[in-house]
Order: C-alpha cells, then structure tokens, then sequence
C-alpha cells in the first residue's frame, strides 16, 4: 500500500548516512584484524607444528582470513548503498513536501493520514479566502500528490532490495567450517534464558538471544498473515517450545498461569514479555511448520492448554438463572500476556482463537445474566436458597456489587486483545454461533464502554480497500476485512437485529450507541468503507467475485441492504441507523456516506453518457434516503416526542456538515479521492438541502420537516435534491460550456470561466448588474443547475430526475420509524 504523508515524512534518511559511515568504521577495524586471525598459526615454523593437521589448519586459518577480507569488502559495499539511497529517497520526500506546501497554498488539503490521498478544500486557511473549488484542479491535485507518494515508496523499495542483496551477499560468504560449528539460534540455552528473565538475572545477551528466537522474518509474518504456512528452522521451534514450558515449570516460587501472568512485568522488561506472547502466537498457528514439529494447540504449555480446553467453563444452575464461571482469573491472565503480542503476530492461532471461544462463552453468560433476569434484591447478600435467585459464581466465589449484581465483563475485557485476530474473528463470527456473539459484544454492559470489545472491528481505513491489485497481502486484506463486516451487517440489518441493538433489555432500554459507543465508534470508522456499497453501488471495484482493480472486496451487500424479503433497502437503514444512535459515531459514518454520494457525483460527471451512468443517479438517490430514514430511525428511538426525534436528527447532520466543511472528516476512501472536496463547494445548498431549517419547539408540525419520514411519503411535500444536482455541476471536470444547449449558454454567459468550466454556486450568487444588485436570485441559481444536469445526459442513459424517486424508494414505507401522536 502506498503510505501516507504523515508516514513519509517521519522517514529519517539521513540515519542512512551515519549507518554508512559506521560500516566503513568496521570494514577499517576489520582490514586490520584479519591478518591477526591467520598469522599466529602461519608463522608458527615447521618445528613448532608438524604433523597431518598442520595442513588442515593452514587451509582453516587461510580461508577465514580471506573471509574477512571479503566480509570487509561487502561492508564497504553496503556502505556505499546507503549512501547511494540516501539522496534518493530525501529527494522524494522533498518533492512531496513541496506539492503539498503549493497545493496548501491553493486551497487543497492533503488529507496527511489518508493512503488514497485524499483532498479537502478550504480557501479560509490561504492568502485568498475567496479562492473557489475547481474539481479538476481537485483531482490534478490528487493525482499529483498521489504520485509523489507512490515515487516516495518505491525509492525506499528500492533502497531496501538493494540493501537486502548485499546482506544477502553478506551471508553468503560464510565458510563451510565455521558454518558446521555454529547455529544461530541454541535450543539448549531456552530454559536457562527464560528462567534467567523470569528470575531478574538475565544478562543482555540472553535477552538478546531469547527476544531473537522468538521473531519471524517481515516475510514470514506476511504469508501467516494471509493464512498460508510457512517454514521455520527446526532449532528455533524448539527454542520456542522449550523457553515456553520452562515458564510453565517456573521457578520455585510462580508456575503454570501465575508464572506467565508476571513473565516479563519488570520495568525494562517488556519487550521480553511481547516475544514470549509472539512466540506463543508462533507455535500455536498450524500454518507454521517446521522438521521439529508444527504448530498448533497441542504443542502449547501444559497450563495454558488446559485452561482454555477446560470443559466446564460456564455451568448453568438448575433453573437456568445462575451461572458458575470457571478458570475466569486464568484466561484473563493469558488475554493480559497476548495483549503484549505484536499485532503482525496475531495470524489466526490456535491460541487467539481457543481464548475467543472462551470469551465468546463468558460474554454469552454475562449478556444472559444481564438481559434475560431481573437483579438479585439489592442488599441480599449470600442466601441458602440463592439457587432460586440469579446468581454468578466466579472462580468458586459469589460476586454482588453494592446494587446485588455481579459482572465479569472487566475479565473478559482483558481477553478481548485476540479481536487484533482478524483471522480469527473471521472464523468466530462465521461460525455457527457467530451471529450470537456479535450481538453479546455490542449489548454487553462493558465497563470501558465498548473499547476493548471494539478491537474485533476495529479495522485501519486501508485495510478494506485494495490499492495494489498485484500485492496478495493487500488483496487478502481487503477481503478478510470485507467478510468481517459482512457478518456484522447480517446481524444488524434485521428487523430483530435493530430491535435488540436499540433498546438493550436490562440497560433501561438503551441502545448500543448509549450503552458502548466505543464500540460504535470503532464500528463506524470500519463499516465508513461500505456506505456506498450499502446504498447499491454497482462499481466493478467491490464486486465480491474480487474482480481487478483497486477498491473493497469480500463485502457482499446483497446479503444485507433489502433484509426481511423486501427490496426497499430496509436493512441498510436499519444499519444506518445503528451508526446513528451515537453523535460520534454518526458523523463518522454519515461522513463517510456523504463522501460516497460525492464520488458517486463525480463518477457520472465525468460521463452522463455512459451506460452504467444511471447506477450512480441510483445510488446517490439511495444514500440520502438512507441518511435521512437512518437518521429517522435512531433519532425516534431516542426522544419522547416528534420535536426531540426531528433535533436531533438535524443536530447531527448539523454536525457531520460542519465537520465535512472543515475538511476533517475521517474518509477512508473514494473513488475520486478529491470528489469529497466537492461538497465544500456547494456549502450554501447542501446546508439548505442536506441539514436543513432547525426545527423549533414552539409549533412545530412533523408534516413540515422532512426528516420526519414516517409521517409522509417521501419528497412529495419537501425539498427536492438540488444540492445533489449542483453537486453533480459542479464535479463536472474542464469544459462544461461546450457541453450545453447555446441558449441557455448565451443567457447565462458569466456563469462560466474563460476555459469553459462552471462556476461555483457561490461565484455565480456573487455576481452583480451595472446597479450592484444581485443578477440572480437563489431559485434561479438552482433552476439552471437543474438544467445544466439534465443537458449533460444527451442519449438518455441516466435520468437525474430520479434522485427523488430513488430517494423515496428508500423512504416511502419507513416500517421502523415511530409514529407520533
């Protein structure tokens, strides 16, 4: 994947130079002391040495001689890389930089953390703040920067391949008798290395040893990391083994789960505890294979095994209402000691998902014990015939709280760090009590209100698009992405899904966004990537065939988006409605939804004649029915009369409005990077259009404001979509003029720029006659837009006037919208 600004400039090239100049440092060093590894056996006379192995020795201390000599030679040589690379790669960061600073200075934005290298508008923040947008300045922009990023990785692709074959050269020269006499990693020195650490007394060469032992190449972890097996040395699988049972053993005073529990929680050793839970990870992953032995659960210590293997991990009471938890302490210690893992670690083994399994267990008995049973008298305590009461017994002991109830969800928290898994929660919500298990991550009572279970979603915006069709990495990541998301969106786009997510049973009837927003926070960052796909986008890109070309894969929204048999894309509103029952949530997705109804908007500018130009009309038309009926949907379940409903379905779109004028919303992905830029552009309209008058408490009639969707059909009685069509205008890149009717051109000749491109909105608003008034009102302004959208379709492929009716198709029934009195 290409990286990011923010990534590219905290390169530090310069380190390249003061490498290169220790490298000559050591081949000087290395120059002096080769003659001194042969002369003392050369010099030795043939009276002070004879006999059959005088000549053996010879030969040895000659070829290690001539050893070094050639290692000298390759430091020098990978000194000279550096050096050589250096250059390079300053240079491509400079140019970067610079683009950046000239398109700043236009107006246009870098989003710095965004690997598509996206584009916001914001003339406030340059020496011109009446500077207008201009989509294809937009888009050169974007092409350009993107360009210089992807210049900037192959620079360092290429230092590195250059790097990697003079180390690889360097290995290479080591002769065979002293190659038969060493190993680079000593199974023999496992059980003294870790116990020394586990003690306090390792010296820095153990350490050193034990933290070597433990690691994986950078290409190793990306086969794992695509679920397909890879190699290791024989030696270094035993090292693992053997250092991790040794912890098992322990050392007189810790053993078992206690001992890895404390392994490596001495200030300074940290990194000492992440290699014991990477190389846990390691033997644990069936994929990895080795002459010792493969991984996999059976080779895990004996202690570790058995707690996640016990069967009597939950144990129900005769009446069902009471639970015993077993072994809760113990797997909560194992989740602390992988939570150390390094994520690249965390490859689908048996480890992560045995410990998901018994979290997904314990979750199951909490959500039940919350939801399904009243709460144990407040000041109880422990009765003899508690059986008859709901109870949880943890590790033998009663838990009540001050209110008489009891919660493990603090332990399990600390198990849920596998959910870096995605290989893992992949096969944990596919499986056959997956849907299940989504449900209880997102309702249980979570005492840091959703983080830690967030991490099972929680996913980096690159992860759900492709953007190197030719790297099996990305491609894989992409679709194991996509096929997590799936899972989520099947539970939540039911009817019955909705009505569990919105009024949780024990929480006073709180929804999700109420209960755990971060976990909705982190849901909504990674399901921002399918908003468009929600709303019926067709494009090629995120075919789940997985198709060529960059885009999302393994999401399959037909699946999803009708739900419950009908085709009026009920079940994404009912997902867009979950993202709205939290204001942070919301304007993550919505967001991102507003991003995808402006790439949709540039997609068919760039050809109204195309034949597949009416989809993006659909979609567009989709996604604003959905904002608005999911807006709907979640405001009503969170207000008690139809004025709160309508406020707070404006206060967030207020809000998502003012963060996309900003130009800070966290867009993962466009097809038009820089299309998004575009709505800034039509401010005036789609704060008219898209937030709206704010409703007023003092006769406020539901029939008067749109979002109000249950009480009428659609935008029969509203607005119609004419900051979509200005949207559409204005995304038309270079010559517009050329494109209209010369009537309504030679009417309307100042709406254009000497090139032939339209004005903005804004511009055209601006323009005064010979008396300084105004020459066009708003409903004029909107009028011709309206008409210039409808001129640029000349075969009739797409119709625009279908915005509204596409709108409707999404809004007209509204089955979950609640109908005020």
């Amino acid at each position: 994947m290409t990286p990011t600004y923010d990534q590219v400039v905290a390169w530090q090239p310069e380190l390249m130079q003061s490498v290169a100049q220790a490298l000559r440092s050591l081949h000087e060093s290395i120059e002096a002391e080769a003659p001194k590894v042969a002369d003392p056996v050369l010099n030795l006379t043939a009276a002070q040495w004879k006999g059959v192995s005088r000549s053996a020795a010879d030969g040895r201390a000659t070829d290690e001689t001539r050893w070094l000599k050639s290692i000298s030679d390759r430091v020098t040589d990978l000194a000279t890389t550096l050096e050589s690379a250096q250059p390079g790669v300053r240079g491509a960061m400079d140019a970067l930089q610079a683009a950046k600073g000239d398109a700043d200075a236009e107006g246009y934005f870098l989003r710095t953390g965004d690997p598509g290298y996206g584009i916001d508008f914001d003339p406030s923040r340059t020496a011109n703040p009446e500077a207008k947008y201009n989509a294809q300045t937009a888009n050169d922009w974007h092409n350009r920067l993107l360009t210089l990023g992807q210049e900037a990785d192959t620079a360092v692709s290429e230092a590195s391949s250059a790097l990697s074959a003079g180390l690889s050269a360097l290995a290479g020269l080591t002769p065979s008798s002293i190659a038969q006499n060493s190993s680079t990693i000593d199974p023999g020195k496992a059980a003294s290395d870790a116990q020394a650490i586990q003690n306090g007394t390792a010296t820095p060469e153990q350490r050193a040893r034990f933290e070597h032992a433990m690691r994986l190449t950078p290409e190793q972890l990306a086969t794992l990391g695509r679920g397909q097996q890879i190699e290791i040395a024989p030696e270094q699988m035993r090292y693992m083994r053997l250092a991790a049972g040794a912890v098992d053993v322990g050392n007189g005073e810790l053993s078992g789960i206690g001992a890895f529990d404390q392994f490596g929680t001495r200030p300074g050793d940290e990194s000492a505890r992440s290699a014991l839970a990477n190389g846990l990870q390691v033997i644990s992953n069936p994929n990895v294979h080795s002459s010792a032995g493969n991984g996999g659960l059976a080779v895990l210590p004996q202690s570790i095994k058995d707690s996640l293997t016990d069967p009597n991990l939950v144990d129900k009471s005769r009446n069902g209402k009471g639970f015993f938890l077993n072994r809760v302490g113990d797997n909560a210690a194992i989740g602390r000691l992988l939570d150390t893992s390094s994520k690249e670690y965390m490859a689908g083994s048996d480890v992560n998902k045995k410990l998901m399994d018994v979290a997904q267990q314990y979750t199951n008995a909490q959500a039940d014990y919350e939801q399904k049973h009243g709460p144990r008298p407040a000041g109880m305590g422990v009765d003899p015939f508690f059986d008859n009461m709901r109870f949880m017994k943890v590790d033998g002991e009663l838990r009540l709280d001050d209110g008489g109830t009891t919660s493990i969800a603090g332990d399990i928290q600390d198990m849920l760090s596998v959910g870096d898994d995605k290989l893992a929660v992949h096969d944990a919500f596919s499986g056959e009590s997956g849907q299940d298990f989504i449900h209880d991550l997102m309702t249980v009572q979570w005492t840091d209100d959703g983080a830690a279970a967030g991490t099972f979603v929680n996913t980096d915006s690159e992860d759900a698009f492709v953007t190197n069709p030719d790297d099996p990495n990305d491609v894989f990541q992409s679709k194991l992405t996509g096929g997590i998301m799936e899972k989520v969106a099947q539970y939540a786009h039911s009817h019955e899904g909705w009505e569990s997510l919105k009024d949780i049973p024990g929480a006073d009837n709180q929804s999700v966004g109420q209960v755990n927003p971060e976990f909705l926070r982190s849901l909504a960052g990674a399901m921002q990537p399918y908003a468009g796909e929600l709303g019926g986008d067709n494009d090629p890109r995120s075919w789940v065939d997985m198709s060529e070309g960059p885009g999302p894969k393994g999401f399959n929204a037909d699946n999803v988006i009708h739900g419950d048999g009908g085709a009026d894309y009920e079940g994404s509103s009912r997902i867009f409605a979950l993202m709205g029952t939290d204001t942070e949530a919301a304007k993550i997705f919505y967001g991102g939804a507003m991003d995808a109804v402006a790439s949709e908007a540039r997609e068919y500018a760039d050809d109204p004649n195309d034949g597949s130009a009416a989809d993006h009309i659909t979609t567009m038309g989709t996604l604003r029915g959905l904002i608005d009926e999911g807006l709907t949907y979640a405001s009503d379940d969170a207000a008690e009369t139809a004025y709160d409903s309508a406020h707070r379905s404006w206060e967030i779109k207020k809000e998502t409005f003012d963060t996309l004028m900003q130009g800070t919303s966290a867009v993962a992905d466009s097809k038009f990077p820089g299309a998004s830029a575009g709505l800034q552009a039509i401010r005036g309209e789609l704060e008219g259009g898209f937030v709206g008058e704010e409703p007023q408490r003092t006769d406020f009639n539901p029939e008067n404001y749109k979002a109000d969707i249950g009480s009428r059909n659609g935008l029969e009685q509203g607005q119609n979509l004419g900051d979509l069509r200005q949207l559409i205008a204005t995304s038309v890149p270079g010559d517009v003029r050329s494109q209209l009717d010369a009537d309504f051109v030679n009417n309307r000749a100042d709406w254009f720029n000497g090139d032939g491109s339209l004005k903005s909105p804004d511009q055209i608003s601006g323009l005064v006659d010979e008396n300084r008034q105004n020459k066009y009102v708003q409903s004029e302004i909107s009028t011709g837009f309206e008409t210039i959208v409808g001129q640029l379709d000349r075969t009739g492929n797409s119709d625009d006037n279908k915005l509204e009716t596409h709108y409707n198709n999404v809004t007209g029934s509204s089955p979950e919208a609640r109908r005020w009195e």
